[in-house]
């Protein structure tokens, strides 16, 4: 089993800001990138691989999900219709 947690990556505030402004982090296309190689190569070795995004502020969380599972092929869920 692998689990990741994605924190965000605001090294700028990690040690002084506060707990919203730690996690304030959007994930970019190249991250995500790397991001996906990970998950992929976790999953290649045969590990049942979840991941998991935490950076929370503003909603970023589910915006990084949702491009992460696109980027490794799958469909994310829509609204209610």
């Amino acid at each position: 089993l692998a689990v990741l947690r994605f924190h965000g990556r605001n090294a700028a505030l990690w040690h002084t800001g506060d707990a919203r402004s730690r996690y304030d982090y959007r994930y970019g296309a190249a991250e995500l990138q790397e991001l996906a190689a990970v998950v992929r190569e976790s999953a290649s070795q045969g590990a049942t691989t979840m991941a998991f995004f935490n950076n929370h502020a503003r909603g970023l969380a589910p915006e990084n999900a949702q491009a992460l599972v696109t980027l490794l092929g799958g469909s994310t869920p829509t609204g209610p219709t």
